[in-house]
């Protein structure tokens, strides 16, 4: 515990809070303890947590420990809340999550880990806790949804000040250097992202945090096409949104935008080049929220269900975020979110960015920010 308010003197207690993994289970496979979370007009007072674990049967799933103060006093173990039984490559449940969404509606979120590095991913399902919050019962119908559709994992959230609930997560490398350990470090954080409830549709949508709007710096590029040409083949350009800006902003941000009706049939693209040669492309359409490319190792995305939502103005957008070497990309109106790990020795500031189409298109916008540095 701190002895001070500047957090530079810890004392240890003396013992363990949580000090046996459960029934069937091992201390390796026993970590990531969850925010405590109580339930309303729950008849025994307790605190509780999430904590990761294999259980009976080689199963994993998170299970409830609780006490009266879960911060000092030892924790009892109490029932399994929730077993993986989605995930056939799952060898270990990390990272538990639990969040209330809507009176009696909580979110459970999970991460699978896997032996299959490709197959580990963020999950989240929506429930109703039951036995003053030791068990969880998914919605009737409902089956898990990921977080993102590319390389996020072990992500966490926080209730902010304001009531909204904040998302970072680690997006490890997928190239060769990273599976040969010849860098002295694994993965990167994302930018922090927004979760909020569509209660309609029953889905957890993710936005990039509001404050990175006070990030967007001078204009870097702008288009408004009202009816771009028809495109028979994958990435017709309609026009370079971005140019190479030599020592200028590496990171940058784009949004663009087209009427949902079009994308039927269309396909919108974010080609980012250098030196003429492809370094990823960003695309949204029927098909779903992608990012692929020549500096992409491991090609991500898909089609989350029950997605195809618009904006507030009535226009399906795609946005993304350029970050070192991280794109995140956002659309369907809060329901996709897609996360890939780029390498390439060119530098940001050098990239340029192509708006393509595949189909014919209806109105087309698109702006590109510089992205300042908010430290």
């Amino acid at each position: 515990w701190p002895t001070d308010g500047t957090l530079a003197n810890w004392i240890t207690d003396h013992k363990p809070l949580a000090s046996d993994p459960p029934a069937g289970g091992s201390a390796e496979q026993f970590r990531d303890p969850c925010s405590p979370y109580a339930v309303k007009n729950a008849s025994d007072n307790l605190q509780r947590t999430l904590v990761g674990a294999q259980v009976e049967g080689n199963r994993f799933g998170a299970v409830v420990y609780a006490s009266k103060d879960i911060a000092r006093d030892q924790w009892q173990a109490r029932e399994t809340f929730f077993i993986d039984t989605f995930t056939p490559a799952a060898d270990n449940l990390e990272c538990p999550d639990l969040f209330e969404v809507e009176n009696g509606i909580w979110v459970f979120k999970w991460s699978v880990q896997s032996n299959l590095k490709s197959k580990e991913q963020d999950m989240w399902i929506a429930g109703t806790l039951r036995d003053n919050g030791d068990g969880f019962d998914p919605l009737p119908g409902t089956s898990p949804m990921p977080v993102d559709l590319g390389t996020v994992y072990a992500s966490r959230t926080m209730a902010a000040n304001d009531s909204r609930r904040l998302l970072w997560g680690w997006s490890r490398e997928r190239d060769q250097a990273s599976a040969e350990d010849r860098r002295a470090w694994q993965g990167s954080m994302t930018a922090p992202r927004e979760l909020t409830w569509d209660a309609t549709r029953r889905m957890l949508l993710s936005f990039p945090a509001q404050e990175l709007l006070a990030l967007r710096g001078e204009v870097l590029g702008k288009i408004d096409v009202p009816r771009p040409a028809p495109a028979a083949r994958r990435g017709a350009a309609v026009a370079t949104l971005l140019a190479p800006r030599g020592a200028g902003a590496a990171d940058f941000e784009i949004l663009a935008s087209a009427p949902p009706a079009a994308l039927r049939g269309l396909a919108v693209g974010i080609r980012l080049l250098a030196n003429s040669q492809v370094i990823a492309e960003v695309w949204l359409g029927a098909r779903g929220l992608h990012i692929f490319g020549n500096d992409v190792p491991s090609p991500v995305g898909g089609v989350v269900p029950r997605s195809g939502a618009s904006n507030a103005s009535g226009r399906r957008a795609l946005r993304i975020l350029v970050d070192g070497t991280m794109i995140e990309a956002f659309a369907d109106g809060g329901v996709s979110a897609c996360t890939a790990r780029v390498y390439t020795k060119v530098p940001a500031s050098e990239w340029k960015a192509e708006v393509c189409v595949r189909g014919s298109a209806g109105r087309l916008k698109a702006t590109a920010w510089a992205m300042e540095h908010g430290v």
